[in-house]
């Protein structure tokens, strides 16, 4: 992600599916069509866009589901240890250009939402596969600011060694299950970062983590059965970056259950970063493109969370390199029991940069 201060987003649409793609046969009667001839993309400018200010924020009804998903956003960040004040909160609520239902944005620390992308891909008459991207204009933290961030913050933060924190983020996403879920909960997914700098060199570190929740099945069984987070350079800019250096983990071998402090150490510098169960998974560097990602496969109904970090150079001294993330989770959903056949649903998020 591009360098800003340190903000939380969540974004949800109510009102509509937002349950991602049916199994790969879910085109294969009409075989011979190209089956993107449906799809349907819009975008909503900032003008169009109600920003509620703190005090309406604190005034909604408390049936409102805007309250609904404030108090969400409010429970969650303070489950990640970060207590938000209400009044900092903002809020906006718009109609979605593409259905009959809305979508809600919830955020912090003075950001402006710029844009909204949609699309929405038919599927068959019940089902479709939803997308949707915010942009925000954000205000980069001054120099002072960036010098004076020396801890990691939330879930998995590193801790520095010769370098400093210039920037940090937490993005939240909600999906609607395809299925009756407990309490009518949805899906959440959590994508973080923190940019790391070793000071007057090209030299630089990105932790990345996530935390996925799927929502609990209200009489039957859905399980996560693949997650995964990726970074890489923003499109346009992979020249920023000249080379990867290191990542952790280097794979399964180095983990366990319990987790452990991994040390991304290059020419004397670097981080250390707390990386917790990567059993079941495969890491993905990739030195040409100068990207890496992590991948879990198996079945869980609980709670899942990724972490990675990579060190790159960048071209020159002077330029503050960009990343693009990329988050991904599936869910079969078994009904009473699980089968093969059972549909798999996919829930993706990733910048525009991606």
């Amino acid at each position: 992600m591009f360098p800003q201060k340190r903000t939380q987003i969540a974004a949800s649409l109510l009102g509509i599916s937002l349950v991602g793609i049916v199994p790969s046969n879910a085109f294969a009667n009409e075989s011979n069509q190209d089956p993107f001839a449906q799809l349907q993309t819009a975008k909503i400018d900032l003008g169009e866009i109600d920003i509620n200010t703190p005090s309406h924020v604190s005034t909604f009804s408390s049936t409102d589901e805007s309250t609904s998903k404030v108090d969400e956003y409010l429970e969650q960040q303070a489950r990640e240890g970060n207590l938000v004040d209400i009044g900092d909160v903002r809020t906006a609520q718009l109609a979605d250009p593409l259905t009959e239902g809305t979508i809600d944005l919830v955020w912090v620390d003075g950001l402006i939402p710029s844009e909204i992308n949609r699309s929405e891909l038919p599927l068959d008459d019940e089902q479709s596969q939803s997308g949707i991207g915010v942009g925000f204009a954000q205000e980069p933290a001054t120099e002072e600011e960036f010098n004076s961030q020396t801890v990691g913050m939330g879930y998995n933060y590193a801790e520095p060694n010769g370098m400093y924190r210039v920037s940090n983020d937490c993005w939240w996403g909600y999906f609607e299950p395809a299925y009756s879920s407990e309490a009518g909960n949805h899906h959440q997914m959590m994508s973080c970062y923190e940019k790391w700098a070793e000071s007057g060199t090209r030299e630089w570190a990105y932790n990345r983590w996530g935390l996925w929740d799927m929502a609990a099945h209200s009489w039957g069984r859905a399980e996560t059965v693949d997650y995964t987070i990726r970074s890489r350079p923003w499109a346009g800019t992979s020249s920023d970056i000249t080379k990867l250096n290191r990542w952790v983990p280097l794979g399964p071998s180095q983990c366990t259950p319990s987790g452990g402090t991994f040390s991304l150490t290059f020419a004397g510098a670097g981080i250390s970063v707390p990386i917790g169960d990567c059993t079941n998974t495969e890491v993905d560097p990739n030195l040409a493109e100068r990207s890496m990602g992590i991948d879990w496969n198996g079945k869980s109904s609980n709670q899942l969370g990724l972490d990675f970090a990579m060190h790159v150079t960048a071209r020159d001294s002077s330029l503050i390199p960009s990343f693009a993330d990329y988050n991904w989770a599936e869910v079969q959903n078994c009904g009473a029991f699980c089968a093969p056949g059972n549909p798999v649903y996919a829930h993706v998020h990733k910048d525009s940069g991606w």
